[in-house]
C-alpha cells in the first residue's frame, strides 16, 4: 500500500525528478480500480543504487511528466474548507537550504528529528548512498552514512537490505556490522514497530489482489523463531497498528469499488472487520494509529476527495475533508496539506485540525519554493518540514522549514 508496509511499506525507491505540478484533467476516462500499496517501510524502501546526480527529463518506468505523486480526479472536488485559513500575517518560517545544486532525493528524518538523511552522490569520486545533515547545527555539511540502501528499523539501529549475489535478505546491526540472513524468496523485509522482529510476504500469484494469496511470515530480527502467521486471500496488509497487529485491506465482494478494512492479529491470524471505504490510495495512519486518511478517485463524484476514518469508532462513516491536495500527519490531530494548485508559483502549507475542522495558513509570505515530485516529510516531533525543491525541470537541493 502506499504513504509514514510501515511506519515505524518503504519499498524500492524510484528516483523521481521534476516538480510538484499537476496538470488539470480534461475528459480523462475513469481510472482503473487501484491496488493497495504496502506502506511497511520504516524509513526508506530498498532500491537498486542508481545515479541521482545528473537527472534527465525522463522517468523510468513512469512517463516523463513533471508532477506530484498523487493523481487528480477527472472531476476534482471544489475545496470548501469549513473554516478558511486565517489570513493573519504570520512571520516567514525559518527557511534554509541544507544541500545545493541538482540534488538530492528521498529525504527522511532520524527518529529524534535531529538529522535529515537522503540519497545522493555529491561527486564522481564520492560514494553513492545515504548522506545526512544535522539540522540542529547551522552551516553543517552533509556527511556520508552508508552505501547500503535499504529499510531502517524504527529505532535506527538495524538496516534490512537484499544480498543479490546470495539471493537472500539481510538484517545488519549498524553498531558493529553483524549480519543475519533470511531466505525470503527475494521478498523484502519489514520491521515491526518495536524493531524486534521482521516480516515478509510470499505470494502464489502475480495478481494476489485478484486471485492469489499472500502468506505472511514473521521472525526475530536475528533470524530465529521463523514462523508462518497468516494467509490473506484477495487482500494485502497496509500498515502496522501494533507490534503484533496489521491493518489489512481486502476487496468487498459484490460491491464495485468498495474495500473492507480489517485488523489482522499476528498471534492467531484472526481478522476483525473495521469498516468499508471507497477506492483508496495514498493511505496514511496517524502517529497514534487511531485515524486513517486516504484519497479516493471514483466515477461517482460524491466519492471523490480526501477522507478521514476514525479507527477507534469504525461504525462511524468516513468523513470527507474540505481540501484537495497532498498531505502528511503532523501529530495525532493535525494534518499538514498543500492544496491542489496546477499553476502555483510556490507551494503553500496549511494545517488542518481533525477535531475542530479548522484550517490555518502555516506560513505567510513568499518562500519561492516548489516541491519536486511530492518529495516532502514532516519531522517526527512536528517542528519542521523537509522538502526537495524544484527549479524548472531540475532539482534545487533540500530545504528545511521551521513550523510555528
Amino acid at each position: 500500500m502506499k504513504s509514514p508496509l510501515m511506519g515505524g511499506l518503504f519499498l524500492l525507491l524510484i528516483f523521481v525528478l521534476g516538480i510538484y505540478l499537476v496538470q488539470p484533467a480534461a475528459e480523462v476516462p475513469p481510472p482503473p480500480t487501484p491496488t493497495a500499496t504496502i506502506l511497511l517501510e520504516a524509513n526508506l524502501p530498498t532500491l537498486t543504487p542508481t545515479r541521482t546526480k545528473i537527472p534527465t527529463p525522463t522517468r523510468t518506468p513512469k512517463p516523463p511528466i513533471v508532477t506530484s505523486t498523487y493523481t487528480p480526479t477527472p472531476r476534482p472536488p471544489t475545496p470548501t474548507p469549513t473554516s478558511s485559513p486565517t489570513p493573519t500575517i504570520t512571520p516567514l518560517p525559518s527557511v534554509r537550504q541544507i544541500t545545493e545544486g541538482n540534488c538530492c532525493t528521498s529525504p527522511f528524518w532520524s527518529s529524534d528529528s535531529s538529522e535529515v538523511r537522503f540519497i545522493d552522490q555529491p561527486a564522481l569520486d564520492q560514494p553513492l548512498g545515504i548522506w545526512g545533515v544535522n539540522v540542529n547545527q547551522f552551516g553543517t555539511t552533509p556527511h556520508f552514512v552508508t552505501a547500503l540502501l535499504g529499510t531502517y528499523s524504527p529505532d535506527g539501529q538495524l538496516l534490512a537490505y537484499p544480498d543479490r549475489e546470495k539471493g537472500v535478505a539481510v538484517v545488519e546491526r549498524l553498531e558493529d556490522g553483524r549480519r543475519w540472513e533470511f531466505n525470503t524468496g527475494a521478498n523484502s523485509l519489514y520491521f515491526t514497530p518495536n524493531s524486534q522482529e521482521v516480516l515478509w510476504m510470499q505470494t502464489t500469484s502475480a495478481t494476489p489482489w485478484e486471485s492469489g494469496e499472500n502468506t505472511i511470515w514473521l521472525a526475530n530480527a536475528d533470524g530465529s523463531n521463523v514462523r508462518q502467521v497468516a494467509t490473506l486471500r484477495q487482500a494485502e496488509p497496509m500498515d502496522w497498528l501494533a507490534d503484533d497487529e496489521l491493518l489489512v485491506v481486502s476487496r468487498k465482494n459484490g460491491a464495485a469499488g468498495r474495500m473492507l478494512l480489517s485488523r489482522l492479529s499476528l498471534q492467531d491470524g484472526a481478522q476483525t472487520p473495521l469498516t468499508e471505504v471507497f477506492r483508496m490510495q495514498d493511505l496514511l495512519l496517524s502517529p497514534g494509529k487511531n485515524h486513517l486518511v486516504y484519497s479516493s478517485f471514483n466515477p461517482n463524484i460524491d466519492e471523490n476527495g480526501i477522507w478521514l476514518v476514525d479507527l477507534e469508532n469504525p461504525e462511524q462513516p468516513a468523513q470527507k475533508l474540505p481540501f484537495f491536495g497532498t498531505y502528511r500527519w503532523r501529530d495525532n490531530r493535525r494534518l499538514i496539506f498543500v492544496p491542489f494548485e496546477p499553476m502555483a508559483t510556490q507551494h503553500t502549507f496549511y494545517e488542518y485540525d481533525i477535531f475542530t475542522s479548522r484550517a490555518r495558513l502555516l506560513f505567510y509570505g513568499n518562500t519561492q519554493l516548489l516541491i519536486a515530485n511530492n518529495d516532502w516529510q514532516v519531522s517526527p516531533d512536528g517542528s519542521k518540514i523537509v522538502l526537495v525543491a524544484a527549479n524548472g525541470t531540475q532539482l534545487n537541493g533540500i530545504w528545511i522549514l521551521e513550523i510555528r
